[in-house]
């Protein structure tokens, strides 16, 4: 038969569905309500002649099951549980722009020294200890492309200093430009929670990273407190190999992991990240793994363990549909209180004619760019698009996304993939991750909030008409993240002091 994915008439439906699908080892968990079924007297039978169809049952998200169905096995779930709709499985890929990754930005003369000493910094003093102003040197000035004075900061690798402020290199420029209103950038990153000293922001809040899948033990995942060991990322299910454990061999959910919640590229410092990888080594996967990753989420995650939001920077293949996909998203964020950070997608089109950027219930986020980010920057400079950014009435906001820095976890990405190793790229899909890390700091704070509130408080602090493009389509948005806590913004007390 072909991949295809079957929606069902009811809960009811897929508890009958339940013993063929474990009779060929694909659990089923218990549709709520269940019991209802049971007390009904609703026989509880497998369907005949299906024996190898299941490859995927999901009962959290969407109720459905997705497998090798020819037309008379459609025909026989129809007569047995009854089918809402049938929908081909489909591929899904990865937001990101095209390889090489390592060549998007070629510094100016002299900027590669500057790099490679960032890099060691960041190896030694991560791996070494607690990361504190004195713990990282700090270049000359000019290195990378300008002095510390009109707005270059290109020496500048301080990590961490007092009061939730990060002294930033200009490889680090999208969280630069997320914490300030106006341009030149100030190479400095305002951090955190008002929880005392030392508080990094996004505490008590699980990051799902829906994707390649994860090296948690990279150094930007270490958990703060001084204690050394442990890590504040879990690597989860892998429904590509289905072998329970799901490492990263593309690299790209690594590099989205750390820019949310990264120790030095992350905006969400202290927040919790889980990957679940859906893609495979080449950053492509099929609808049904995606969906099966976002049911796993439904049910693993404990509300009443903290905020929960769910990134997916990848997409279904443009002029292409999935009602399954869809509904999958609106669930996790109506129903479940889970936010769904998704991206806009790289084809230069309108977002709404790709799903699942668009779903109005999730978080639509599309990529920005800044000419003038590894120079000298200006308060007159022009802000414009990742050039195959999506855009149109189905965006949320904008986000930085082109040539960010973050962690390497992919033998393609950097020269030696190891826990203290960095790439860059560039695409829709980097956008997604600082959203999803400003609204993991502003969770941790709110814990309460549901899904839609965090998306209009997002919406509602973000920077106006700053975006200048002649791509920039009828009925977009304009509109930045701004991602500054309230008590560090300029003028405000900050937490440390």
């Amino acid at each position: 038969g072909e991949r295809r994915i079957v929606g069902l008439k009811s809960p009811e439906g897929a508890e009958r569905l339940r013993a063929l699908c474990e009779a060929e080892g694909v659990q089923l968990p218990p549709p709520a309500p269940w019991w209802k079924a049971v007390l009904a007297g609703e026989p509880r039978r497998p369907c005949p002649g299906l024996r190898g169809a299941c490859r995927h049952t999901y009962a959290a998200a969407v109720q459905a099951v997705a497998g090798d169905f020819d037309d008379s096995q459609i025909q026989a779930l129809e007569e047995c549980v009854g089918v809402a709709y049938v929908e081909e499985d489909a591929a899904v890929l990865k937001a990101e722009g095209p390889p090489p990754w390592k060549a998007l930005w070629r510094p100016p003369d002299g900027a590669q020294h500057a790099l490679k000493t960032l890099a060691a910094d960041l190896r030694r003093d991560l791996l070494g200890g607690e990361p504190s102003a004195a713990g990282f040197a700090d270049l000359a000035a000019g290195r990378g492309g300008g002095g510390d004075g009109d707005g270059g900061h290109g020496g500048r690798v301080a990590a961490f200093a007092g009061g939730g402020v990060q002294e930033l290199h200009q490889a680090l420029w999208n969280l630069d430009r997320v914490d300030q209103r106006d341009l030149p950038l100030d190479g400095r990153l305002r951090y955190g929670g008002p929880r005392g000293e030392g508080g990094a922001g996004g505490e008590g809040v699980t990051v799902y990273v829906v994707d390649s899948g994860l090296r948690g033990s990279h150094q930007e995942f270490a958990p703060w407190g001084g204690g050394g060991g442990g890590s504040r990322a879990v690597v989860g299910p892998d429904f590509v190999d289905g072998d329970g454990e799901a490492a990263d061999c593309d690299g790209h959910g690594t590099h989205v992991a750390a820019t949310a919640v990264g120790r030095t590229v992350g905006l969400a410092k202290g927040a919790r990240v889980v990957g679940v990888r859906v893609l495979d080594c080449a950053g492509s996967g099929s609808i049904s793994d995606v969906v099966a990753g976002l049911d796993w989420v439904v049910r693993e995650h404990d509300p009443a363990a903290g905020p929960a939001i769910v990134t997916l920077s990848l997409g279904i293949a443009l002029g292409q549909w999935s009602r399954t996909l869809e509904e999958a998203v609106r669930a996790l964020s109506a129903e479940h209180g889970i936010l769904v950070v998704v991206a806009s997608g790289n084809s230069g089109v309108d977002s709404c004619f790709v799903a699942p950027g668009n779903v109005a219930e999730a978080l639509t986020v599309a990529a920005s760019d800044l000419n003038t980010k590894f120079g000298i920057t200006r308060e007159s400079d022009r802000e414009g698009l990742y050039r195959w950014s999506n855009t149109g009435g189905c965006v949320d906001l904008f986000a930085p996304g082109v040539d960010v820095y973050s962690a390497c976890g992919g033998a393609s990405r950097c020269d030696r993939v190891d826990d203290a190793s960095y790439a860059w790229a560039s695409g829709t899909s980097m956008a997604v991750p600082l959203v999803a890390g400003a609204a993991a700091a502003w969770l941790a704070e709110n814990p309460a909030a549901t899904p839609a509130q965090a998306k209009a408080h997002l919406l509602a602090e973000a920077t106006e008409g700053k975006l200048e493009s002649p791509h920039l389509l009828e009925g977009t948005p304009n509109r930045l993240l701004f991602a500054t806590p309230p008590h560090n913004r300029p003028n405000v007390a900050s937490f440390g002091g």
